[in-house]
């Protein structure tokens, strides 16, 4: 399977689920956003042919991208040439909320979004119980403290260590 993708802000997906978009807009949104997001472009060259990848035929791709240009998604850079730029910032989009009430449609949204979030962390913690046994000690730890003004003492449990290590390296 291919592991390619393409990485959309969160936010930007949020907008686009939660206004009243066309079919057709929602559609010349996403295919655009696969060169902005996917390809790391700004600008984007394509003829009005090449929209009928995203089903969106050349009789009415200039409307729908004039009305996108009005909702401040789209903006055509060069109309000769097809160059255009999506706009990611979506606070300065001019759509309808999908709900009337945008702030209960955000509220909302983040209820859902925390609920799926909150068990992830749950069934991490199952898959990867947290160490609680204590590890053992082993010859290299001590109990001491280091003596005030021996900073030498944590030099020596290094030199035992690497000599240790150098001496089964040797022996192997």
């Amino acid at each position: 399977m291919n592991q390619e993708f393409t990485m959309i802000p969160h936010d930007f997906l949020d907008k686009l689920y939660m206004s009243n978009f066309k079919k057709r807009q929602l559609k010349i949104i996403l295919f655009l956003s696969r060169f902005r997001f996917g390809c790391h472009k700004y600008d984007i060259i394509l003829s009005n042919s090449e929209f009928e990848v995203c089903g969106v035929g050349d009789n009415v791709i200039k409307k729908e991208l004039e009305q996108l240009v009005r909702m401040n998604i789209v903006k055509i850079l060069d109309p000769k040439e097809g160059v255009y730029n999506l706009n990611k910032d979506v606070l300065y989009w001019h759509v309808k909320s999908a709900m009337r009430d945008e702030e209960k449609q955000r509220d909302l949204r983040n209820k859902v979004i925390r609920r799926h979030i909150k068990p992830s962390f749950n069934l991490r913690d199952k898959i990867y119980p947290k160490q609680t046994a204590k590890v053992p000690n082993s010859r290299y730890q001590t109990t001491e403290k280091p003596r005030e003004g021996n900073e030498n003492s944590g030099a020596k449990h290094i030199g035992n260590i690497v000599k240790d290590i150098l001496g089964k390296e040797n022996n192997a």
